[in-house]
């Protein structure tokens, strides 16, 4: 997909466009970086330019704090397609690192879970512990193949976390009911 983005009249490569848990912004991963939105009112909220951190094909913004965790991707990627990353943006530090055994697809964060998604594995991490680069991975599932990181997690704060994902037979939905993914 492409877009052309109004600043620059350029044409930009878009990876992937993700909104918060409360949908109040969007985050768009380019081949030129990452851009999150402010969606009332509509305008660019913050912009990490590829000299920062390289192609980014996937990301996800925490609730509408300055945190956003994202993984590498396309033709000029910083990161390895393997490793999520933590932005903070009132400090402009990248944090937390977590490694995977093969290329993260999807991204899915809320306060106390952050959820990587790979053709065939799930990995859930528990990030309501800190320092964060101490985090161990939590649980994880596996899928059929899933191209497209295909998974949805609750974000609700009930006392119950529901995570869908493909199942290990194609065509079938896994759905995990727990007090703890």
């Amino acid at each position: 997909m492409t877009a052309t983005h109004e600043s620059t009249r350029k044409l930009v490569h878009i990876h992937s466009i993700s909104f918060n848990s409360n949908k109040t912004f969007f985050t768009v991963c380019l081949e030129e970086g990452l851009r999150i939105y402010q969606t009332d009112p509509l305008e660019l909220y913050q912009c990490l330019c590829w000299s920062v951190c390289g192609s980014v094909r996937v990301a996800e913004q925490l609730d509408s704090s300055c945190a956003v965790v994202m993984a590498g991707g396309g033709k000029r990627p910083k990161m390895p397609d393997n490793v999520a990353m933590l932005y903070n943006f009132s400090t402009n530090v990248f944090g937390a690192r977590f490694k995977v055994p093969s290329p993260i697809l999807n991204l899915l964060i809320r306060d106390d879970k952050l959820v990587m998604v790979m053709q065939r594995e799930i990995e859930v991490y528990d990030v309501s512990l800190f320092p964060l680069n101490n985090i161990q991975r939590g649980v994880t599932y596996t899928t059929c193949p899933n191209d497209k990181g295909l998974c949805q997690m609750s974000r609700d704060f009930a006392e119950q976390h529901v995570l869908c994902y493909p199942g290990t037979t194609e065509g079938s939905v896994q759905i995990v009911v727990s007090t703890r993914l």
